[in-house]
């Protein structure tokens, strides 16, 4: 990869967007530079794929960009010879960077190098950053090495593509995507096995959404070019067949090493590497470990040889998986069919396995279709961001604890909320506070007992029904869970959350089952909300008492009639006084009339819009409201930069985040003291 005495720097690195980079070297090999690819996420820093320059190089380079970066994630995207020596003078300069690398790579050194290693074992498995930024990955077995990656970042659809775009070293850069296609070609034709291999890491690509991949030597294709990419090299069909010897009679050059070759990355691909050096440790034919070359004079006789020690040891089922790949071969280099399967037993033996095959396959589908109805009972019963169960489910749950009516059953529902969730979704964003949300239903899963249930109540707020224990086992819990909000990595910043108790035995006996959810939940709901306005990190239980009449007078002005009754049903819920008005006008006379707290209008409403009416509002002899509230589809800069203008006081960007909107009441009340 490098050697100490390297002098190779980098340029500058170039922004790709959304925090990725890539920079390639001064110097070049036959016309091509080396590349360092990386994402920074502030401070912090995945580096992606290893450069062949020396550490402290690749450290002063991305400081550049990103003074004071800290290396955090050194991501493997193939195997090296050299990997770990490589691996231990990052160590030295960045010894709590987390090394990340395929399965197989990861088992061959993890005994040899200081740092952490995580283990990708498949495309679904991600690494995070330290905030919680996901990495995630496209295994591409064989796109040149047999542990090779390619890396996906969400966060700015950048694609590090490893070597699935890239052309020899003795190529320039080409200029366009036409120019490129043919080198990519040759490329692939002189490393990768075969276009089987090439053509699953393509449809892994397609259904990305990338809007710019990178390749280890420097190269940058942005998306309509990929499309043409993949497209193209999609269509691309090779077996290896330029590194040949003999010819068949079409003319076409081959040899039976080579495409032996080919039938072994396939069972490895099935089956795994160990199985099939384990299948032919003894067989006389030698494969080297890593790169499966096979050893020996290069005739028919190893073609064959190989066919017999599959069948002998591994049976019909291993030949079935090969038998595609072998007609092809056969098709296009006139290579002759292996005689294993010209046996009578064999072909009997085959069709067996065929059957079971299909007796298989059906019992996959039987299987899918379980899959899909579980996954529907799940939509009605689950909520889609956190997993956890959802209000209804837990409205019936709560339910049930009627008939369990028993000396000794006391359950406890613990509340647990986010605090201030809306300075998150101001400060970063409203994905970011989603994310806050939805991890915290994630930590609150990992925390619980097996027989504890948790569910969704909406916003920012978790219910844990904690069935033995008592008030004790709960509070347990929210140690725990409060410990976990604090220290965990996957939060982008240290949080706290309130808390709320409610004991069944605080309910009347005689409840219908209907009666009781209702009455836990709003008692429940009723004390998470004036533990969140006393928070951070407030606790609140039967023992505290809090005032529960109406709070304050809210107008709302919106001409979205749907839009209209949601908002004004969930603050007449929450205990507040609410007038609604269809136009401008009409909520002028309403605060003519009356007078508000509180003023929640719509940018675009018709006969005096937004704007207006918080001039006309604030205009009159009297006072104005406490807060005037801006609600608008288009929160723009020039929105923003209006609002301020008119001395508005918060623009909320529509479909509008209830616990949002709520909260900035809540606290505006709790600072300013009661409303009138």
């Amino acid at each position: 990869m490098y050697s100490a005495s390297n002098p190779t720097r980098f340029l500058a690195p170039v922004p790709l967007g959304g925090g990725a980079y890539v920079s390639t070297t001064r110097d070049r090999q036959a016309g091509r530079p080396s590349a360092l690819a990386f994402i920074a996420d502030g401070a912090d820093v995945a580096v992606i794929g290893i450069p062949p320059v020396e550490p402290t190089v690749v450290l002063e380079t991305i400081r550049i960009a990103v003074p004071g970066a800290v290396l955090r994630r050194i991501v493997i995207l193939e195997w090296d010879d050299r990997l770990v020596d490589v691996l231990n003078a990052y160590a030295a300069v960045a010894p709590e960077a987390v090394v990340v690398g395929d399965r197989r790579v990861a088992e061959a050194i993890f005994a040899d190098i200081p740092q952490r290693i995580f283990s990708i074992a498949s495309a679904q498995d991600t690494v995070a950053m330290p905030s919680g930024r996901p990495i995630g990955f496209v295994p591409s077995p064989f796109v040149f090495s047999p542990s090779a990656l390619m890396a996906y970042d969400a966060v700015s659809h950048t694609l590090f593509t490893n070597r699935l775009f890239e052309i020899g070293w003795d190529r320039p850069i080409p200029s366009s995507v036409e120019e490129a296609l043919p080198a990519m070609l040759d490329y692939h034709r002189m490393y990768a096995p075969s276009s089987e291999f090439l053509r699953p890491v393509l449809a892994a690509v397609d259904k990305l959404d990338v809007a710019v991949a990178v390749t280890r030597t420097g190269m940058v294709f942005r998306h309509d070019e990929i499309r043409q990419l993949v497209a193209r090299l999609s269509t691309a069909e090779f077996f290896h067949a330029h590194r040949a010897a003999g010819k068949p009679s079409d003319g076409r050059a081959f040899s039976h090493k080579t495409l032996a070759t080919q039938v072994l990355f396939k069972l490895a691909s099935v089956y795994g590497d160990d199985a099939v050096l384990e299948t032919f440790a003894e067989g006389g034919i030698g494969i080297a470990e890593k790169t499966f070359v096979i050893s020996g004079e290069d005739d028919y006789r190893i073609w064959q040889r190989l066919f017999d020690i599959v069948y002998a040891k591994r049976g019909p089922a291993w030949l079935g998986v090969a038998e595609p790949l072998v007609d092809k071969l056969v098709t296009l280099y006139g290579v002759t069919r292996p005689s294993v399967y010209g046996s009578a037993v064999m072909a009997t033996e085959l069709k067996a396995t065929q059957i079971d095959r299909e007796r298989q396959e059906l019992e996959e589908r039987v299987r899918q279709l379980e899959t899909r109805l579980s996954e529907t009972l799940d939509r009605l019963t689950r909520d889609p961001l956190s997993g956890a169960y959802n209000e209804l489910f837990l409205r019936q749950y709560v339910a049930g604890f009627s008939e369990r009516r028993e000396a000794d059953f006391d359950p406890v529902l613990l509340y647990v909320a986010l605090d201030d969730v809306a300075r998150l979704n101001l400060r970063y964003s409203k994905d970011a506070g989603d994310e806050a949300i939805k991890n915290l239903g994630y930590l609150i899963d990992r925390i619980r007992l097996p027989e504890d249930l948790h569910f969704r109540r909406g916003g920012p707020v978790y219910v844990v029904a904690i069935e033995r224990g008592g008030i004790p086992a709960a509070q347990e819990t929210l140690g725990k869970i409060r410990e976990g909000t604090r220290d965990a990595e996957a939060f982008i910043e240290p949080l706290t959350v309130s808390a709320a108790f409610v004991r069944l035995t605080e309910t009347p006996r005689d409840l219908t089952a209907e009666r009781l959810a209702e009455k836990l939940l709003a008692v429940g709901d009723e004390r998470i909300r004036f533990a969140l306005d006393g928070g951070p990190s407030a606790t609140i239980d039967e023992n505290v008492r809090f005032e529960s009449g109406k709070t304050a007078r809210i107008l709302i002005v919106d001409d979205d009639p749907t839009a209209l009754a949601l908002l004004s049903g969930l603050l007449r819920a929450d205990n507040y006084e609410v007038v609604v008005a269809a136009d401008g006008a009409a909520g002028l006379v309403a605060w003519n009339t009356k007078g508000f707290d509180f003023v929640v209008c719509e940018r675009n409403v018709p006969k005096l819009d937004g704007f207006a009416l918080r001039h006309e509002v604030y205009a009159g002899p009297g006072p104005g409201p406490r807060m005037f509230l801006l609600m608008t589809y288009a929160k723009t800069r020039e929105t923003v930069i209006r609002a301020n203008l008119s001395e508005i006081d918060f623009v909320l960007e529509k479909p509008i985040v209830y616990e949002e909107l709520a909260g900035l009441i809540r606290r505006n009340i709790r600072k300013a003291g009661p409303c009138r």
